[in-house]
Order: C-alpha cells, then sequence, then structure tokens
C-alpha cells in the first residue's frame, strides 16, 4: 500500500477542486426556488387545517420548518460558489450556515422516522394505541428530536470552517483537525442516520407485512402506506445514503493525504462526494411528497390547483419566438457555450488511468464467483432436467449466458493489468464485446420472461394452466437469444482498436462515437427501457394480487417477494446506472471531439467505469435467481451450509 501510495503521489494533482463551484450552484438555485415554494404551500395548508391537525402532521410541520430553515441560507452559498468559494460573511454566520444544513438534515431524518414509527402503532398495533397517540406526544417528541439534533450537530460549530489565508467556508473542517473530525463524522453517521434508518425500514418492513397479510384494511390506507414508503425509499436511497457514505469516504481521503499518502480514487470519491452534496440538498425539495401521503385534503387541493394553471397556460399561444420556454433554451445554451469556451483546459483533467486500478480487482471477483455459483445451479438443472418447469428452462438461459461472459473476463483481466494494451487481435476483442452484450441483454431478456411467466402463473392461473410449458419456454428462449444477437450484432461493425494504441475499446473509436451514440440510445430502449417496464409493470400486478389474495400460499407469497428484491437489485445497482452513464459518457466523448469542454466530464468517465465494474457483477447476482424459482435448490443450499458448519466445528 505504501508503495502504491509513493508511486501514486502525483494523482493529488488530478484532484479537480473547481468541480463544485460549476455544480452546486444551478442545483441550490433550483433547491432554492423549489423547496421553498412548496413547503411554504405545505406549511400554509397546515395553518388554514391545524385543528384537524392528527398526531403525524405535527411532525410534518417539523419537516418543513426545518427545510425553510435551511432553503434561507441557500442564497449565501450561492453567493460563495459563484465567486469561487470566498466567503465574505465572516467565520460566525459560515458556522450558522453549515449548523443550519446539519440540523435540516438530521431533523428530517429524526421526523421521518417518528413519521414511520407513528404509521407503524397506528396500522400494526391500532388496538393498543387508540387514543393514546395524541397531538401532545407528537410535540412533546419532535422537541426531543430538535434537541437531539442540536446536541449532535453542536459538535461541528467547534471545528475551525475557514482559512486564514483563503477565505472559504468549508462543510466539514481544515485540514489540521481532519483525523478528530473523521471519527466525529463515523459517530455522527451512526447515531444520526444509521439509527433512524434502520428503525424506519424495521417499522416499514413490518407494516408492508401486515397489509400484505389483512384482508380487511381500507384500501386508501394501503395506497397511501406504499406511496410513502416509496417517498421514504427515495429520500434515503438518493439523498442520504450517498451523502454520508461518500462523506466519510472524502474524509478518510483527506487524512491519507494528510499523511502523505495519495491514491488514484480521490478524484473520484470528491468529485461524487460533490454530487452527493447536491443529492442531498435535494431533500428539502423532496420532503413536500411526504404532505401528499399523510394529508388527502392537501392532495385535492393540489389536484384542483393544477386544474387551473393547466387551464391558464392553455390560452396562452405557443409560438416558439413568444415561448418563456424558448427564451429559457436560448439562455441555457448561451450559458453552455460561455461555459464551454472557459473550460476547454477542464478536458485534460480526466483521469484515464482509473480503470486499469479499478476494472480488473472487479473482474477477478466476478469470475471467482461467478463462475463458482453458475456451475453450481446449473449442476442442479442438469441432475433435475426431467423436474424442470417453464421458469426454468429461462433460468438455465441466464446460467449460459453468465458462463459465456465470465469465459472471457481473464483476456479482459491481463487487458487492464497490461496498461490497456490488447493482444490477442481486433478480432478476439470484438468478439469479447460481443459476449459482454448478449450476457448483459440475454440477462434482462431472460429476467423478462421469467417475470411474465410469474405474472401469468400468479395473476391469471386458471388461463395458463397447461398451457406454460417447456416447448414454449423454449421456443421463447430462442426468441431471446436471436432478438439479443440481432441487437449486438452492429456493435461488432464498429472499430474496437486504434492503428496507433493496441487498445480494445467497450463501445468504438472517436472516429465513430456520434454513430455509435445513436445506435446506443436505441439499443438502451430497446434493450433495456422496454423490457425493464414489462418486468415492472408484472411485478407490481404480481404484489398487488397476492396482497388482494387471503388464500393464496404463503411460500409462494415469500419466494415471490424474495425474487422481487433480487430483479430490484439487479435494475438498480446493475443495469440502470451503466446504461444512462454509458450514454452520458459518449455525449460527453462527442462533445469533446466537437472542441466543447466541460468540468463533468472527468465525473461520467470515472463514474462509468464504476458502472461497468458493477454491470459484471450481475454475472455473479443472476445466480440469486436460481434460489427463488426452485425450493429443492434452496433447501439442497441449507443442507450443504449445514453440512460445512458441522465440519468446522469439529476442527479444534
Amino acid at each position: 500500500m505504501a508503495a502504491n501510495a509513493t508511486v501514486n503521489r502525483s494523482s493529488c494533482a488530478l484532484v479537480d477542486f473547481d468541480f463544485p463551484d460549476q455544480l452546486l450552484p444551478p442545483v441550490y438555485i433550483l433547491v432554492f426556488i423549489v423547496g421553498l415554494l412548496a413547503n411554504m404551500c405545505g406549511l400554509k395548508f397546515l395553518q388554514k387545517n391545524w385543528k384537524k391537525v392528527g398526531p403525524v402532521n405535527v411532525f410534518v410541520f417539523n419537516l418543513g420548518l426545518a427545510d425553510i430553515l435551511y432553503l434561507l441560507t441557500l442564497p449565501f452559498l450561492i453567493v460563495i460558489y459563484v465567486n469561487g468559494r470566498r466567503w465574505i460573511f465572516g467565520e460566525a454566520f459560515c458556522k450558522i450556515t453549515r449548523f443550519c444544513f446539519n440540523i435540516n438534515l438530521y431533523g428530517s431524518v429524526g421526523f421521518l422516522t417518528c413519521i414511520s414509527v407513528f404509521r407503524y402503532l397506528s396500522i400494526v398495533h391500532p388496538m393498543r394505541v387508540r387514543g393514546r397517540l395524541t397531538s401532545t406526544h407528537s410535540v412533546v417528541i419532535s422537541l426531543v428530536v430538535w434537541l437531539l439534533v442540536c446536541a449532535q450537530s453542536l459538535p461541528d460549530m467547534f471545528f475551525p470552517k475557514t482559512y486564514s489565508k483563503n477565505a472559504s467556508c468549508f462543510d466539514t473542517t481544515t485540514d489540521d483537525y481532519m483525523e478528530d473530525y473523521l471519527e466525529y463524522s463515523v459517530g455522527w453517521t451512526i447515531s444520526g442516520f444509521c439509527l433512524p434508518f434502520l428503525v424506519t425500514v424495521g417499522c416499514y418492513a413490518h407494516v408492508i407485512v401486515t397489509l400484505c397479510r389483512s384482508s380487511s384494511t381500507d384500501r386508501l390506507l394501503k395506497q397511501r402506506s406504499y406511496k410513502l414508503l416509496l417517498v421514504l425509499l427515495l429520500l434515503f436511497s438518493v439523498c442520504y445514503i450517498p451523502y454520508h457514505v461518500l462523506r466519510n469516504l472524502n474524509l478518510w481521503s483527506r487524512v491519507l493525504k494528510r499523511r502523505g499518502e495519495c491514491y488514484g480514487w480521490f478524484n473520484a470519491v470528491y468529485v461524487s462526494k460533490q454530487v452527493s452534496r447536491c443529492l442531498v440538498c435535494l431533500n428539502s425539495a423532496l420532503n413536500p411528497l411526504v404532505y401528499l401521503h399523510v394529508s388527502e385534503e392537501f392532495c385535492s387541493q393540489l389536484r384542483t390547483l393544477r386544474s387551473r394553471t393547466q387551464s391558464a397556460f392553455s390560452g396562452i399561444s405557443r409560438t416558439p419566438s413568444q415561448s418563456p420556454y424558448f427564451l429559457v433554451l436560448l439562455v441555457s445554451y448561451g450559458t453552455m457555450e460561455a461555459n464551454a469556451t472557459a473550460n476547454r483546459s477542464s478536458c485534460a483533467l480526466v483521469d484515464l488511468s482509473f480503470s486499469d486500478k479499478f476494472l480488473p480487482y472487479v473482474y477477478i471477483l466476478v469470475f471467482i464467483v461467478g463462475l463458482l455459483t453458475n456451475m453450481c445451479g446449473l449442476k442442479f438443472l442438469q441432475k433435475n432436467w426431467k423436474k424442470v418447469g417453464s421458469v426454468n428452462v429461462f433460468v438455465f438461459n441466464l446460467g449460459l449466458a453468465d458462463i459465456l461472459y465470465l469465459l472471457t473476463l481473464p483476456f479482459l483481466i491481463v487487458y487492464y493489468f497490461k496498461g490497456r494494451q490488447w493482444v490477442f487481435g481486433e478480432a478476439f476483442c470484438k468478439i469479447t464485446r460481443f459476449c459482454f452484450n448478449i450476457n448483459l441483454y440475454g440477462s434482462i431478456g431472460f429476467l423478462t420472461c421469467i417475470s411474465v411467466f410469474r405474472y401469468l402463473s400468479i395473476v391469471h392461473p386458471m388461463k395458463g394452466r397447461g398451457r406454460l410449458t417447456s416447448t414454449h419456454s423454449v421456443v421463447i428462449s430462442l426468441v431471446v437469444w436471436a432478438l439479443v444477437c440481432a441487437q449486438s450484432l452492429p456493435d461488432m461493425f464498429f472499430p474496437k482498436t486504434y492503428a496507433k494504441k493496441a487498445q480494445c475499446f467497450d463501445t468504438t473509436s472517436s472516429d465513430f462515437v456520434e454513430d455509435y451514440l445513436k445506435y446506443s440510445v436505441g439499443w438502451t430502449v430497446s434493450g433495456f427501457c422496454l423490457p425493464f417496464l414489462v418486468t415492472v409493470g408484472c411485478y407490481a400486478h404480481v404484489i398487488v394480487t397476492l396482497c388482494r389474495s387471503g388464500s393464496t400460499d404463503r411460500l409462494l407469497k415469500q419466494r415471490s417477494y424474495k425474487l422481487l428484491l433480487v430483479l430490484l437489485l439487479l435494475f438498480s445497482v446493475c443495469y440502470i446506472p451503466y446504461h444512462v452513464l454509458r450514454v452520458l459518457s459518449l455525449w460527453s466523448r462527442v462533445l469533446t471531439r466537437r472542441g466543447l469542454c466541460y468540468g463533468w466530464f472527468n465525473a461520467v468517465y470515472v463514474s462509468k467505469q464504476v458502472s461497468r465494474g458493477l454491470v459484471s457483477l450481475n454475472s455473479a447476482l443472476n445466480p440469486l435467481v436460481y434460489l427463488h424459482v426452485s425450493e429443492e435448490l434452496t433447501s439442497q443450499l441449507r443442507t450443504l451450509l449445514s453440512r460445512t458448519q458441522n465440519v468446522f466445528s469439529g476442527i479444534s
């Protein structure tokens, strides 16, 4: 590690410290406008209907109050980043501004946890708490939350926030106190975020189980509970989790840098942390979604307002030259051109060596784990071939697609360890990339087939009984292979190597990048978006059917829920980030070729390499599908696990 640090000391210079100046001000402006309007509307509604306010709405009121408090400090932060991070309002006000952000962040987490606990008590234990959950209790609990949040955030104000040499306003502290701040940050993350998050997850997991089991629960209550759960998942997964992980990683990188150790991942962590700061401040604009799902009256008022707004705008002439939207486009384009001219030197900041340091180790892990798990799954299917049902034919093809890709990984590992020097010829380079593509889109295709067959067997059991045979599955599998090959084949006609450099591109050379971008967008829509929508639609209908039915077998319900979680994991971790970032990376290369450079190019490139590592994980994660379509394989794995434990327990 020390040797690696010595070699990579120059990599500290790659950290793009100008990135927040370009990213944060527009986001803060957007959050300030949207958040202020949304929270003011919500608080105005609560003020008008104060007599009807229930226990949960007290927490919603405090949530809005925390948002307003932070939003009022955003104009000062916009000024600092527009002025090149020069703080002109004094250190005391800098600390107050950061304090407002912290109490907004942890206050939001705290009040969302309170809402979750009150929902849990009123749905899971309605008889025990009837008449006991009053507004007085909510007010007292809210005061306790404010006190705890202030107590947690107060130590942050004792850390220096400005340099005497440079009038900046740090969101953490100066380098001299970095090690102490890292220890404080870790404890703060555990007490202020992890514990409330676990309580929230536990409460809503129990609530969903209770609602699914009960057939007498009011349908409107179920819908509002599901929607509120989705809002909370959105807030935690988009705003809170990335910020806390990346804040601590960034602090750790600064500690290492202070100790004289530098690594190539410092820039990626720094840039990602700035993106997470944007995402976490979005909570002030997203929190008002909670209003919608705790008050039906507020929802109806918003619908009325929306219909009036639509009626008003329908009378406006939409001539392009008179359209405000057209003016916005002109201003945006002018700003973009000016920004591009100013930032042409930023193209040099792109850390092209990141993939050499990151991808080989991910590929080694995927190769070992993926090969073992897929071979075990295919061996089971071979032994039990006579018992194979319709769905298991798709699982077999899923495993086949994984094995095909995994066998090409050793060549890619060699390629990245040799500093992206491809020694196996262009033909084999194209074959390797083709295998990756048919694995990726074959996996998506067969997962979609599994979802459709599950949907038919659960939602329409009488119609599908006796008609969903293994022969149908084999024919459909052949069609999937044919479609995937047809989609992936054009990729092989694009050049994959340079004459000057023996590289093996995963997309194509810069000369053909514009054509490849068009192909990639169409490929993403047909190969990913459409199957994804079908999968989501099928499983949404399956879950609704299972929740409504009181006679459905409990084991079938459990397996369906688990398979849904596996599919969500695969799509959210592996497939969605890769497709979004691939298109963005190609677009950045098109802009570079046109002579336009932006500060976000490096962040997109690094993120795209991370997404390539994540998408390759699908070959190691796909075997989870085996466990949830075959109970026999699950029982065999449990037996193997118990035997392994017995063997190890007998060893001294």
